[in-house]
């Protein structure tokens, strides 16, 4: 009901209404209606992206989960090429080190190794404990942020170290189990 009164108060591509069909759209994938979830998604990607610029972070984001959905639906190819869409376009305007930056490198990471690109998610989860050691290393943060920076992200270390092991490169795995036993124990 609340995207239906948008609609009749603000117009279909209000960026309001937008947001709300595309939070709409998240809550029929959470709750495994995927099918709607994408062509909702759709709907709201293609009225951000004629009524707002193309880096609007909600626009990246609403793409994103469209990426996700279409995943969801089995969707690879499409999947693949809207998700690095989105995260190189999120990393361009919010920066590599943004907390949502994090979320998409660990993300899009599992979907890569899924779905048989070990390099890419490697290479993803590479940018993810980068960007967790700089924040760590040069951010301001108290010892209480720096442990909850760290725990939020310490699996995406261990996966990595994990798929570096299958991928037979035994000295970027045990460095990942190093770095992660260091900060462990440090926080």
């Amino acid at each position: 009901k609340a995207y239906q009164v948008d609609v009749k108060i603000f117009g279909e591509r209000h960026p309001d209404t937008l947001l709300r069909l595309a939070n709409l759209a998240e809550l029929l994938a959470e709750l495994g209606d995927n099918a709607r979830a994408a062509t909702l998604l759709e709907k709201a990607v293609a009225g951000y992206e004629t009524t707002q610029v193309h880096d609007n972070p909600n626009t990246i984001v609403a793409r994103y989960n469209l990426a996700g959905t279409y995943a969801e639906l089995g969707r690879i190819d499409e999947a693949r090429s809207g998700y690095r869409a989105a995260l190189a376009d999120h990393v361009r305007v919010m920066g590599p080190r943004e907390t949502y930056t994090l979320y998409m490198y660990t993300t899009i990471g599992r979907f890569e190794r899924d779905h048989g690109d070990p390099k890419e998610a490697i290479r993803l989860w590479d940018a993810l404990v980068d960007a967790t050691e700089t924040l760590r290393a040069e951010g301001d943060l108290s010892p209480e942020n720096r442990q909850s920076l760290f725990a939020r992200w310490v699996q995406a270390y261990k996966e990595n170290a994990e798929l570096r092991a299958s991928q037979n490169d035994g000295d970027g795995a045990l460095r990942l189990i190093e770095l992660s036993k260091a900060r462990t124990l440090l926080e």
